[in-house]
């Protein structure tokens, strides 16, 4: 958002940006999470934690509205001098940043049975189901709705410890 305001910037999406509130009823959105609980204690599934969603910051809803930055689905290819797009349209480009988000590629793990079939790792609470001795931290909805967040990777973690402990005795 922020290189929109000095250089022509195109967002190149997967699929459209989902902007949900930074704030409610005068309150950050992650006071109302902590408070209520659903930060940190209340256990979730993927469902609603949408690695897609981002916050809505700054008016960002607004400036993608108005088109600053553009978005258009992700390209397909390079070529010497920039990006080609689904249509086939080539697009010269100075510079592309990945911003990969928050969608895990775990592949490296698939020959070890410990992936399901949409690549998701095969695991309960961080614990993998599959390969003993395999762990994981801020996997989305891994045990709260906090879990991607910088707030549940550390109680997360502190879980994954006592379990190593227990198994280690």
């Amino acid at each position: 958002m922020e290189l929109a305001d000095i250089a022509n910037t195109m967002l190149a999406v997967r699929e459209p940006v989902s902007l949900v509130p930074q704030r409610f009823l005068g309150k950050d959105i992650h006071f109302w999470f902590i408070i209520t609980g659903i930060d940190s204690h209340w256990p979730i599934g993927k469902s609603l934690a949408n690695a897609s969603s981002v916050m809505d910051l700054d008016g960002y809803k607004q400036r993608l509205k108005d088109g600053n930055p553009k978005q258009k689905i992700m390209f397909t290819s390079f070529y010497e001098d920039g990006v080609i797009w689904p249509d086939g349209s080539k697009e010269k480009v100075d510079s592309v940043i990945f911003a990969t988000g928050f969608r895990s590629n775990l592949s490296f793990i698939k020959d070890l049975g410990g992936l399901d079939a949409k690549g998701d790792p095969l695991q309960d609470r961080g614990i993998s189901a599959v390969v003993p001795g395999l762990y994981f931290v801020g996997l989305s909805g891994q045990r709260t709705f906090a879990s991607a967040t910088l707030r549940g990777v550390g109680p997360d973690a502190k879980y994954i410890v006592k379990h190593i402990q227990k198994s280690a005795k």
